[in-house]
């Protein structure tokens, strides 16, 4: 290349650019992209917690296992319930509140009943 040779000079204006293929393309503003990329960028992340929760869910995680048992539940108020819970052989009465958890006592497992039985027989 000699160099007197012409330059090839490209000019571009700021509205317009064109491709090696000779296609037109209108500049973007910046706002725009980066409302774009935002976008893009949270589709992906909510796709990717759905494909997480749902391999965790077919896995078995946060189901319960373990020797607790939840055998009933009577609500008193607004926020306050008695709860049945068997832990392992036991059962234990236990009231919740807005000020926490208070064991309330304990249950011997041969008092619990089917819970279609008493009132099945309240009706006759």
């Amino acid at each position: 290349m000699s160099d007197d040779a012409p330059a090839l000079v490209l000019t571009c204006s700021r509205e317009t650019a064109r491709r090696p293929s000779g296609r037109v393309r209108r500049a973007v503003s910046p706002v725009t992209s980066y409302v774009v990329q935002t976008f893009i960028t949270l589709v992906g992340v909510a796709v990717l917690a759905a494909v997480v929760l749902f391999a965790a869910r077919r896995a078995g995680i946060g189901r319960p296992t373990g020797p607790i048992e939840l055998v009933g539940r009577l609500p008193l108020e607004g926020r306050r319930s008695v709860y049945l819970v068997r832990v392992g052989s036991t059962v234990h009465m236990v009231g919740s509140s807005e000020a926490g958890l208070v064991k309330l006592g304990e249950v011997p497992e041969s008092a619990l009943v089917d819970s279609a039985s008493p009132s099945d027989e309240r009706r006759k």
